[in-house]
């Protein structure tokens, strides 16, 4: 029932996990099932997200992700909690189809969304690509990387976060103001 859903918070879960993800470049496993909320940050717009191997990492959140993650129903200790045994989303696959139909999109694959983002940030932004993939939750690759760069609290990657957002909006305006429709030029009074 639409109450049960109110109450349990999955109404706005579809949408709002692939938002996060598309917005963010972490994978769904990292967003729905380790996500808590005792480890969401506002005070340092932050969340942490456990990688593929056994640690976590504390990313940035930019302030659209913040607000993302602040209006989600507040139901037990999850971001993304579900009426299941663990108590959060475990396939967040069911989610994501619900949330492309609902957007008139045929296919796309979370990682499909995660490519966007590293595209973004290299290709549009000129970030470098070792932050870029910290940023998507990747395990650090390097000798350099994993014994002498902070990679597991990216709080100071949060200007590269922004510039990604940033750049993402700004295609949002162009893209809505394509679909608007042309303004007629007024016609001129002749006497």
């Amino acid at each position: 029932s639409t109450t049960q859903a109110k109450r349990t918070g999955s109404a706005s879960r579809p949408s709002s996990s692939v938002r996060l993800m598309s917005a963010s470049g972490v994978v769904p496993a990292s967003a729905c099932n380790q996500s808590r909320r005792s480890e969401t940050r506002r005070r340092n717009a932050s969340a942490v997200f456990a990688d593929k191997a056994t640690s976590t990492r504390t990313i940035p959140l930019t302030p659209y992700l913040a607000h993302l993650l602040a209006t989600l129903p507040r139901v037990g200790p999850y971001v993304f909690a579900a009426d299941s045994k663990t108590g959060h989303i475990a396939d967040a696959r069911d989610a994501h189809a619900k949330a492309l139909q609902s957007a008139g999109v045929p296919h796309l694959t979370f990682h499909d969304l995660r490519r966007t983002f590293t595209t973004i940030g290299i290709a549009n932004c000129g970030i470098d690509l070792f932050k870029v993939e910290l940023l998507t939750n990747h395990v650090p690759k390097t000798v350099t990387e994993r014994h002498y760069l902070e990679t597991s609290r990216l709080q100071y990657l949060l200007p590269q976060a922004q510039q990604i957002a940033d750049w993402i909006e700004a295609q949002a305006v162009v893209a809505k103001a394509a679909q608007q429709p042309a303004a007629q030029p007024e016609a001129e009074l002749v006497e």
